[in-house]
């Protein structure tokens, strides 16, 4: 969902570069439009030098999609072979919360790529950019363990 968040966004800053996306070899593609260059872009784009996106794209890299030993954590229970995963309170709130942070944006930026979409869909996208606008200005104290 993240990768899919920060391509959109790369897109809508960028809409000259799908065609040489759909088209481009698959090696070329991972060169130009992998992780690191994305990210890359939107934070040279946004003057973001601290790098929050490639923080929490490690972040999910590291125990979600790639094989590492805090990865393979959520897949043992007690560090024996059972295979998971292991719903806990823990985890699924951290899911809970990331779904939450990454689908908002990403499904808003992939609205963007329709401009003459009805007016009525393009008023709705709209409207739900804004409200996600506000709710991240005034970010609620998280939710008690």
């Amino acid at each position: 969902m993240i990768e899919v968040g920060f391509l959109l966004d790369y897109f809508g800053t960028w809409p000259e570069k799908i065609s040489e996306w759909k088209l481009t070899s698959e090696s070329d593609r991972k060169k130009k439009f992998g992780p690191a260059h994305i990210l890359t872009a939107l934070d040279g784009r946004d003057g973001n030098k601290e790098m929050k996106r490639a923080q929490a794209y490690a972040t999910l890299s590291q125990y979600g999609s790639h094989a590492t030993y805090k990865g393979f954590r959520m897949t043992t229970k007690d560090n024996l072979g059972e295979l998971g995963p292991f719903v806990n309170s823990i985890n699924l709130r951290a899911f809970l919360e990331e779904i939450a942070l990454r689908t908002g944006p990403a499904s808003v930026l992939y609205g963007t790529l329709f401009p003459s979409a009805p007016t009525k869909i393009v008023r709705f996208r709209e409207a739900v950019a804004t409200e996600l606008v506000t709710a991240f200005q005034y970010q609620r104290t998280p939710l008690a363990p």
